[in-house]
């Protein structure tokens, strides 16, 4: 993969990993979720729900796969 790839993939990666952790944010915050008596896996199960998890996850992934992807060899 070239520097050029790379790059854009890294940016790509924190872009949806921003958006993902905002929209994860406001989504909890939206619906109140922190005011109800919830167990842990009952949080996790609502949290791993929503679709901005999913953004944040993606991103996640690429960002790591960006930084560890074995460079091109000469």
């Amino acid at each position: 993969m070239t520097f050029k790839g790379r790059l854009i993939l890294l940016i790509i990666g924190i872009h949806l990993g921003v958006i993902g952790g905002i929209a994860l944010i406001l989504d909890l915050n939206l619906y109140d979720y922190y005011v109800e008596d919830y167990t842990f896996i009952e949080f996790i199960q609502i949290v791993t729900g929503r679709t901005s998890f999913y953004l944040l996850l993606v991103g996640f992934i690429l960002i790591m796969t960006v930084a560890y992807y074995p460079g091109a060899k000469k």
